[in-house]
């Protein structure tokens, strides 16, 4: 991954493309890649892109596979665009230049044929460029970038591909297929509307409101996200409103800052109109009609604005992926693409400014509350949360009145149209939230007999999301992906005990299988261990370990002994048996390091990769000058082998989450990245470049013995 900056200089892609080639296991790859970024090193920029061309044709003599992406395209610098340029033609710059045709030329008469011609083959190495171009104001468009790449050889043609909004089923089969879970309807139309639909900023909020549940527990604030007995997903009555009003800048701070930029670039006409669109957008039930904007911003705006410059405007916000117009019902719509957008523009608003807006929307929208149930609530949301000129008296008795008017037309409008309940109740549930985050009562505002299905289902405790969430400690290498599947089997057995079928039968042979593996790994570490005079000495300690991995693998007969199997993995296993070993692991790593001769099992281990790594981490000898580099560039050193050279962890007979894996993306995002404190409630703790030695040691002990037959994975 390369991610582009106008501030990084020029030939920064060539940077990355020598960064990755340096780890590749090949000699003349390896030394002329060292070449390539010392000449960059030493500002030696048109060397440094003749020799990286080189490069590339040597990596591609043998026989490799590269695809780099680069993100934000559109700040690649020209010399780097000339390096892409160069490396589509072919063309070698080596002085045999005339004496063979260049094995680089990816160049075909049509669509079909440049895209098959990316494929990997046996005959010859590939390599491609999958650019990743964000629209931004002022900057080429992803065909002007693209039509920049190929000027000089126009037969080549390089495919665009739009992403765009992913349906509500779409978002639904996100989560599904991941986590193994089932989702409520209204929290798959909540969360994807609070997402704008935008399949990667819906997966940040899931994942971000998840990690606040511990704080907001500790804090006896209400849930936000639950799961249900039947292990759906659920938004707790009450808490609907703030599920979607959570801004961007809780989600994830590089989210917030790329938004921001977009902003920043924005012209003065284009953030007035987005600060407009923000401050109605925070009702985010109401479809804004594209009219009732044009005149919102003709009130705000001195001059006005025309309706030539309206449609120029929206042309082009669109064309920049900012907002969406649509028609339905005779009448065009408008909202932003991401609703991250609106909250950056929100925070932006000064207070006079969202008063102001305030105003206007409100006189825009007044004449059709009778017409629309949204209209109502927008309005008594102006005049309870923002609008401060009115006395708090006035300001509820105002918005109760309107409240009743929306619930009026709500039920108007539902009967004439005939809705299913399940689509009543959950504009019924917006409606309350509106009146409860106002500080009022649904019972007094709308009457007793007001309701919309709200009566919670019963939750699994919130402990057990500790074992349904589990991934096994990296540091255990292989142990840790079965203490994993443990975790998995134990949430699978509550989730399915109503089942009679082949599913419990086949959760129970999972487990079985997973713990009679997990004790003979974990004999093996203790035998390593002990060689190292860092065994138990209490002889009784590995008994009660087995006795309890056999309590967690029996059957049981009532739903909460499941939930108690769930607290003993946490709180007996995990405390008890697994932290202990991997601090007397970490212990072991921190003696083996400058140790030489490797330990036997390094040695003998099959992967290549693990070994060169391990020789990295644990600072023996390799060839790489690792000399004046800290744990964090050792452990960069090491992520680096292992992608290159491609390893991947071996397969279990068990299914095993995708979330749970051991990938090389994955071991740089426990090594790497900090974890907030929702996050470490779950992981337990923050793991570092202790646990990735830990990692390459007990993977490559535990391959070793698989390799000769010690036990079977």
């Amino acid at each position: 991954l390369h991610v582009s900056d106008s501030s990084y200089g020029l030939l920064q892609i060539v940077r990355t493309v020598a960064r990755w080639f340096k780890y590749v296991e090949n000699e003349r790859v390896h030394d002329k890649a060292k070449i390539v970024l010392d000449l960059m090193n030493r500002n030696l920029f048109s060397r440094a892109h003749d020799e990286c061309l080189c490069l590339v044709d040597d990596a591609m003599d043998t026989n490799l596979h590269a695809c780099f992406i680069v993100d934000r395209v559109e700040f690649l610098d020209d010399f780097s665009i000339s390096f892409i340029r160069e490396c589509l033609h072919g063309r070698r710059y080596r002085q045999e230049v005339a004496s063979r045709p260049p094995k680089l030329g990816l160049a075909r008469p049509s669509l079909e044929d440049s895209v098959s011609s990316l494929s990997f083959s046996s005959s010859s190495g590939r390599i491609a460029f999958l650019c990743v171009h964000v629209p931004l104001y002022n900057t080429p468009t992803a065909r002007a970038v693209a039509d920049d790449i190929t000027r000089s050889h126009r037969r080549l043609k390089v495919p665009i591909i739009e992403v765009g909004e992913a349906t509500v089923e779409q978002m639904r089969e996100m989560i599904t297929s991941n986590t193994h879970a089932q989702i409520d309807d209204s929290f798959v139309y909540t969360t994807s509307a609070a997402a704008g639909h935008c399949a990667g900023y819906y997966i940040e909020r899931i994942a971000a409101i998840g990690s606040m549940q511990p704080e907001r527990s500790k804090r006896g604030e209400r849930a936000l996200l639950a799961m249900s007995i039947d292990f759906s997903y659920i938004i707790p009555p009450g808490s609907v409103r703030e599920f979607r009003r959570i801004p961007v800048m809780k989600i994830g701070p590089e989210i917030a800052m790329r938004y921001a930029h977009t902003y920043d670039d924005l012209p003065p006409i284009m953030q007035v109109f987005c600060k407009v669109l923000a401050v109605v957008s925070q009702a985010d039930y109401y479809w804004v009609p594209r009219a009732r904007v044009w005149e919102v911003l003709n009130d705000l705006i001195a001059e006005g604005v025309d309706e030539e410059t309206m449609d120029i405007l929206l042309r082009e916000m669109c064309e920049l992926y900012l907002v969406k117009v649509w028609a339905e019902g005779g009448l065009e719509y408008v909202k932003f693409q991401s609703p991250a957008l609106a909250d950056v523009a929100m925070d932006v608003c000064t207070p006079t400014q969202v008063e102001n807006i305030c105003k206007a929307w409100s006189s825009r929208l007044r004449p059709y509350k009778h017409t629309d149930f949204r209209v109502p609530m927008c309005l008594a949301w102006f005049h309870v949360v923002i609008d401060p000129c009115q006395t708090c008296r006035t300001k509820k008795a105002s918005a109760v009145k309107l409240w009743r008017e929306s619930h009026s037309v709500l039920l108007k409008e539902s009967k004439k149209k005939n809705w299913s309940v399940a689509k009543l109740n959950r504009w019924k549930a917006v409606l309350a939230g509106e009146v409860e985050a106002a500080g009022s009562s649904v019972e007094e505002v709308l009457g007793g007999d007001f309701s919309f299905g709200d009566e919670t289902p019963p939750l699994i405790p919130f402990g057990f999301l500790g074992v349904w969430l589990y991934r096994g400690p990296i540091g255990l290498g292989p142990l840790g992906i079965t203490i994993s599947i443990i975790a998995e089997q134990i949430a699978m057995e509550a989730r399915y005990f109503v089942d009679d079928g082949e599913m419990k039968a086949q959760i129970r042979e999972n487990m079985a299988s997973a713990t009679t593996r997990y004790l003979e790994e974990t004999n093996i570490v203790e035998n390593l261990l002990s060689s190292y005079d860092l065994g138990i000495d209490d002889g009784g300690h590995l008994e009660k370990e087995r006795e309890l991995i056999e309590q967690l693998a029996a059957p049981v007969s009532q739903r909460e002994q499941i939930f108690q199997k769930g607290d003993d993995f946490l709180n007996k296993l995990m405390q008890g048996f697994v932290e202990p070993r991997l601090d007397r692991l970490r212990e072991l790593c921190a003696n083996l390091e400058r140790k030489t001769p490797l330990p036997s099992f390094v040695t003998d281990c099959e992967s290549k990769a693990i070994k060169t790594a391990y020789e990295i981490m644990f600072r023996t000898w390799c060839k790489y000058d690792i000399s004046k580099l800290n744990e964090v560039d050792l452990a960069q050193h090491s992520l680096m082998i292992l992608a290159t050279r491609g390893w991947q962890a071996r397969a279990t007979p068990e299914p095993l989450r995708h979330l749970a894996e051991q990938s090389v993306a994955r071991l740089r995002n426990a090594v790497m990245r900090k974890l907030s404190g929702g996050q470490l409630h779950f992981a337990g703790r923050q793991q570092s470049s202790a646990d990735l030695k830990g990692f390459l040691l007990t993977t490559a002990l535990l391959y070793e013995a698989q390799d000769s037959g010690k036990y079977e994975a």
